[in-house]
């Protein structure tokens, strides 16, 4: 009986002899496969054809071709093999990959391209349509229409247009623009004859080739109905003058389908900021759709509002989109005189005992208005009282110069009387005379003329008859005038 240990050894000295020979057996069996030809790539025309390939393996073998557009004479083999494989005409381009692998270990594989080229071609070119028939004149139109291209690249050049036949017969083609990224061509049609049919063929073309052509469609130009359809907001200049109440206004106006025979008138309304209406007739420009009328007799530093308005025939009255605001003023330095010597001028009481009747506005003849309160008219004088057994102060408010700068204010103090004449003070207001601002150097005196400096331009001031350190009495004056520039 042989020793374990012994066996032992000559068992393992057996397992290692059966791998060692297997590793170093020159006939150890390891799968190939492989494709026999020279091409990468194998390409088709658009017609298709067949092409024959070998396949060279030692082993087991499959073909992947993930494409159901390619016929193969056979999907599997083994050894040694011829397989032919077919392409069927296409317009579209394509292109797949032919694997074969061994069924032993898929890691052995080899590999081929198969492409086909499809048509270059405009395949079709749809009905056209009329996109804008409407026009003022109704002499255009719009057209559109689309096409479907194959395999067309960035250096295919293409061309494309419109042929219009009117209902004599004669067909006239146009040339149109092309969108080739949303495959659209598009033309605006003009020279054409309102309410009259027209025939419309749309064609593309692609390089040489033939021209394609799509059906024909009918189409008739038309024009908007007659009308004013906007009139802009107007414009003021030369509110700025000598005499400070003219304005030049302007305004402009869209319409349609409008002839020389068909009447049209235009014109402005001026609102003042005291409600009074200015009703204006322009002049029309009918070649440049404008119109502008020259206001008048306007009050200086007054704000007015304007409106256009512009009439077809005896259709309704078309207004502005907007309004504008202006204020007529003096260009010129100038010297506004008040002129107290006339009762019916002022409106004011002719005694004293009338002057608590409250404040009272009143416009001169150069339009300015004035505020006086505690004042009358007598003796061809505006009086201002101020007594100590008075319980109100006489003053008047000189006008607001909108774009001017007051520079001296002369309101001679000619009163007297028991208690001697009074003292003046001069107050101005930078926000419309919501409230007054006391300028120290016009503070209480007597002198007629002021000299004022550092004023602001839209600023008003008041003129008040106070009692300063229990000197009261009576200011008169003929005159009140203010020079501003």
């Amino acid at each position: 009986m042989m020793n374990p240990v012994i066996k032992t050894m000559v068992i393992a000295a057996s397992i290692l002899c059966v791998y060692s020979c297997k590793i170093e057996d020159p006939d150890f069996f390891v799968p190939e496969v492989k494709i026999v030809q020279t091409e990468e790539t194998v390409t088709f025309s658009s017609k298709g054809g067949s092409y024959s390939f070998d396949v060279e393996a030692n082993c087991d073998w499959s073909i992947l071709c993930p494409a159901d557009w390619i016929t193969m004479s056979s999907y599997s083999g083994n050894l040694n093999a011829s397989i032919s494989i077919t392409v069927p005409e296409s317009k579209l381009s394509r292109n797949t990959t032919i694997t074969v692998y061994s069924n032993e270990v898929e890691a052995k594989s080899a590999s081929f391209n198969i492409v086909q080229n499809g048509v270059v071609e405009i395949s079709s070119v749809s009905k056209p349509i009329a996109v804008e028939t409407v026009s003022a004149d109704g002499t255009s139109a719009t057209i559109r229409a689309s096409y479907t291209g194959l395999s067309i690249s960035d250096t295919d050049v293409i061309t494309a247009g419109f042929v219009i036949t009117d209902q004599a017969g004669t067909s006239t083609e146009y040339n149109a623009s092309v969108d080739r990224e949303s495959s659209f061509i598009e033309a605006t049609i003009t020279g054409l004859t309102k309410d009259k049919e027209y025939i419309c063929t749309a064609w593309v073309q692609l390089n040489d080739d033939n021209k394609v052509s799509s059906e024909t469609m009918n189409f008739t130009p038309t024009s908007v109905p007659k009308a004013i359809l906007s009139v802009s907001t107007p414009e003021a200049s030369g509110t700025r003058s000598e005499s400070g109440t003219v304005a030049t206004l302007t305004s402009s106006f869209t319409s349609a389908s409008v002839e020389s025979s068909d009447v049209i008138s235009a014109g402005f309304i001026l609102v003042s900021d005291s409600g009074t209406t200015i009703p204006l007739d322009a002049e029309v420009d009918r070649q440049a759709n404008t119109f502008s009328a020259n206001a008048e007799n306007l009050v200086t530093g007054t704000s007015y509002t304007c409106t256009s308005w512009v009439q077809l025939n005896d259709y309704a009255k078309v207004e502005s989109e907007g309004s504008i605001s202006f204020i007529p003023t003096i260009s010129e330095p100038v010297t506004i005189i008040a002129d107290f010597t006339s009762n019916e001028l002022w409106q004011l009481p002719d005694n004293k005992d009338a002057m608590e009747a409250g404040e009272k506005a009143v416009t001169d003849d150069n339009g300015y208005i004035w505020k006086i309160s505690g004042g009358c008219i007598n003796s061809g004088c505006l009086w201002l009282a101020c007594q100590a057994k008075s319980s109100f102060n006489g003053y008047i408010i000189t006008p607001e110069l909108k774009d001017m700068t007051v520079t001296s204010i002369n309101f001679p103090n000619d009163g007297s009387g028991s208690s001697g004449k009074a003292r003046i003070t001069i107050s101005v207001s930078t926000d419309g005379g919501a409230s007054f601002t006391v300028i120290p150097e016009c503070q209480g005196v007597t002198l007629g003329k002021f000299e004022l400096t550092g004023q602001k331009p839209g600023s008003i001031y008041k003129i008040e008859n106070v009692e300063v350190d229990g000197n009261s009495g009576y200011s008169k004056t003929v005159k009140l005038t203010i020079e501003a520039e």
